[in-house]
């Protein structure tokens, strides 16, 4: 029953990017909702409980204590797509790799998250050196769920791009080369492991998991074992745990009349495979 209600949706969206504008309102009327849909991240009221830790006005966290300022920013999908926007708005070829673009799951009638990103940027302005450890990084939530970091491929984490874009890829050139996009931007943005900040220096990349669920109402980054004290040999001397506090924040509204006719008007006819 489910493939045929599938099939007859696919059959209403395929006469409606045909026909366009001069598509009659009773097709509009039985396609499935479509929304508008946010799901996003924002500084939690713990923050006030902590000493060292500040709430900005850009949504960001910082820890500023003892010759060391760390900055976590969590990214919506709306602010990863206005970054990179020529792979963002090709709906299902959209190649931005932290996200879905701007393509719609039709079962869903939203775009969903694919990952949860951070920014995160280590500035040292007094200490000799310090050193953020993305293997030692957990996303918490308040359902007990723990989610280890994205790196680029298998031999840095259980989860990694490399791993992730290579089973959803298809086959032809086209699927290739858009891996190769996604690969591209991952390899400059994320946090990189082996990376330490001198006196002076600063330094920023993303740490990223997977997608959170509907049920989450809050996480808690913890960046445990940051080293700010090395030993003669170069090892960890002194470390601290860091822990920044977020509130998950959810917004789905169901687009009526004209705004549904338009945001269906765009779509295209999609499979499980427009996902890629």
């Amino acid at each position: 029953m489910r493939c045929f209600s599938s099939l007859c949706a696919g059959f209403l969206s395929c006469i409606v990017a045909l026909m366009g504008c001069s598509a009659p309102a009773v097709i509009y009327d039985l396609l499935a909702p479509v929304y508008e849909y946010r799901s996003y991240l924002v500084p939690s009221a713990k923050v006030a409980e902590n000493p060292g830790y500040t709430a900005n006005e850009d949504g960001s966290l910082t820890f500023n204590q003892g010759g060391l300022r760390v900055t976590v920013r969590p990214l919506s999908d709306a602010a990863l797509n206005r970054r990179y926007p020529d792979v963002s708005y090709k709906d299902r070829f959209s190649a931005n790799p932290f996200t879905y673009g701007n393509w719609r799951d039709p079962r869903l009638g939203y775009t969903p998250n694919r990952f949860t990103v951070f920014e995160v940027e280590v500035f040292n302005p007094v200490l000799p050196k310090v050193e953020l450890f993305p293997a030692k990084v957990m996303l918490r939530t308040d359902q007990g769920a723990e989610f280890v970091y994205y790196s680029i491929n298998r031999e840095e984490s259980e989860n990694s791009f490399e791993d992730y874009y290579t089973l959803i890829r298809g086959p032809g050139g086209n699927e290739q080369y858009r891996f190769d996009q996604r690969m591209g931007i991952v390899r400059e943005e994320l946090y990189r492991p082996d990376h330490q900040v001198f006196k002076g220096g600063d330094y920023k990349g993303y740490l990223v998991f997977e997608a959170l669920g509907e049920g989450a109402q809050s996480v808690e980054l913890r960046i445990d074992g940051f080293a700010t004290q090395f030993d003669e040999a170069n090892h960890p001397h002194q470390t601290i745990d860091l822990v920044f506090h977020f509130d998950h924040k959810m917004e789905k509204r169901e687009l009526k009349g004209e705004e549904a006719r338009r945001a269906r008007q765009r779509d295209w006819i999609l499979t499980g495979s427009a996902q890629r």
